[in-house]
This record gives structure tokens, C-alpha cells and sequence, in this order.
């Protein structure tokens, strides 16, 4: 039983569930949230672990001949659960994860798009080079789809909008940068400039307004430092920068969170940077990538 969980846990690169989570959170919150209204965010949060968990269990399905050349230790190289079944699971995930978003009260819209880029990316990415934007539509709509919970439209404002698009192009820059792992091989400029685009985010949604805050501040440094230290991995001669380079920019999405939440609720972005820590511990327990 154990080592069957193991294998799952695996399978669905479940370290990088908190920065799942921590999207939900802030996406719902710019979308209007309340926390009066706990049930559904536990709902919404539950629903986006589910969809994640199926597109990582169906990423390895579908790369299994390529891992079993180049990542022959992950469960379905090395035959620690079979094809037929990491299918049927990662069905049942990604269904049970559509439905649970539905009952959070998601717009059907976004969730149904959210389902549909998940398979997309993965259907995809082998054979596409420009799967790497849809990759990045799959953050763009967990924060559409967590925003749009509250019921108050306000998925549509420019706060949500703003920090939806910062996050997706930040993740085409991560997904740009992943693309070496197997080589070892670092990314060039555009896709490294691509990491700055929350950068741009905070400037417009509070800095050009005068509504920034000393949180807001301290999140926005420790990002600019966290993600300033995962470039220099990256474009260093280290064996195995790349793919320890690509886990601690998924890790610092937590810190993208962090900042876009912290002008509404300070104690919220001081509270998803001080779970970093954790975030790199179960990292090391469970590959991120």
C-alpha cells in the first residue's frame, strides 16, 4: 500500500501542489473571495490538485519512451505501475478534478478550458514547440477559473487579468527552461527575460498607483532575490543545474502569489513566503519535475 501511494506521489509531483494551492488562494481572493466562504476554497483548491495530478501523471505517460532513454528511474520506466493503469488514473483525476471545480462554483467556462489545455499540453508538447504558450495557459486559467468562484465576476478585473497573464508568461519561461533537463542544457535570454513578467505585474498593479505597501516590498525582494539566484543556477556549469534550476523557479511561484496577494491581505504574503522552506524540503523527498 505504501509503496503504491509512493509511486503516486511520484507519478503526480505532488512537492509542487502548494504552489497549486497558493494560486487558488490568490486567484479566488482578486477575484472577490471571502473567507466566510471557506467551503468553496477547499473545494476549488482540492478540484486544482486533482487536474494538476492528471496532467503530471499523464505528462509521464505520454513521455515514457523518452524517459526510459533519458529518466529511466520515474515509475513507468523502471515498471512500477503500467501504462493502462497511469491512464486510467489520470482520467479519473482529471475528471474528478472538473467536477469538484464545478461544485466550487467555477465558472464551466474556465474550468472546462482549464481541462482542455491540460490535455492539450500534453498531447502536444512532444511534437509542438509552441506548447510551451499553452503550458502557460494552464496558470493563466487556474487563476481565471479560482477568480471566477466567488460568483462576482470580478474575474475580469484588471488585478486578476494582470497577475494571471504575469503568472503564464513566467511559466513559459520556466517550461522554456525545462526544455534542456535531459541535455543539461541552460536557456537562452528570451526565455529568462520571460521571468521578469511579475516584475512588470507589481509595477503596474501597485507601484503606477501609489498602493504599494511595506509587504508588498518585502515580497517583491525576496522574489527579484529567489529568482535571481535560480537564473544563476541555471546558467551555470553545475551538473544538474537545469533541473535543479527549474524546481526552485516552480518553488518561487509561491513568492508570485506572495506578492500579488500582499496588498489586500499582508499577513497572507508574509505567511506563502514562509512556506518556501517546506516547499523545497518535500522537493527533495519528491522530484519536482
Amino acid at each position: 500500500m505504501l509503496q503504491r501511494l509512493n509511486v503516486f506521489l511520484k507519478l503526480a509531483r505532488v512537492s509542487n501542489l502548494p504552489t497549486v494551492w497558493s494560486n487558488c488562494l490568490v486567484g479566488w481572493v482578486l477575484g472577490g473571495g471571502e473567507f466566510s466562504s471557506w467551503l468553496s476554497l477547499c473545494m476549488l483548491m482540492l478540484g486544482a490538485s486533482l487536474a494538476y495530478s492528471a496532467g503530471m501523471v499523464m505528462n509521464d505517460v505520454v513521455d515514457a519512451g523518452f524517459d526510459s532513454e533519458h529518466r529511466p528511474e520515474r515509475p513507468l520506466p523502471s515498471g512500477e505501475i503500467k501504462h493502462s493503469t497511469a491512464w486510467g488514473l489520470a482520467i479519473s483525476l482529471l475528471g474528478s478534478g472538473l467536477v469538484l471545480l464545478l461544485i466550487a462554483g467555477a465558472w464551466p467556462i474556465w474550468a472546462l478550458l482549464l481541462t482542455a489545455v491540460i490535455v492539450a499540453y500534453n498531447v502536444l508538447h512532444k511534437r509542438w514547440k509552441g506548447a510551451v504558450y499553452i503550458m502557460g495557459g494552464c496558470r493563466l486559467l487556474l487563476y481565471l477559473t479560482a477568480a471566477s468562484v466567488s460568483g462576482k465576476g470580478a474575474w475580469f478585473s484588471d488585478m486578476v487579468l494582470i497577475w494571471a497573464l504575469a503568472l503564464g508568461v513566467y511559466t513559459v519561461g520556466i517550461t522554456l527552461a525545462a526544455r534542456g533537463e535531459a541535455e543539461d542544457k541552460g536557456t537562452g535570454v528570451g526565455a529568462i527575460s520571460l521571468l521578469a513578467a511579475p516584475l512588470l505585474a507589481a509595477v503596474w498593479t501597485y507601484f503606477l498607483r501609489v498602493e504599494s505597501e511595506m509587504a508588498v516590498m518585502v515580497c517583491l525582494v525576496v522574489w527579484a532575490g529567489w529568482t535571481a539566484y535560480s537564473v544563476l543556477i541555471l546558467r551555470g556549469d553545475e551538473e544538474g543545474r537545469v533541473g535543479r534550476a527549474v524546481s526552485l523557479l516552480i518553488a518561487g511561484i509561491l513568492l508570485i502569489d506572495a506578492v500579488a496577494i500582499s496588498a489586500a491581505y499582508p499577513w497572507l504574503g508574509i505567511a506563502l513566503v514562509a512556506t518556501l522552506p517546506a516547499v523545497l524540503i518535500s522537493q527533495k523527498r519528491i522530484a519536482a519535475t
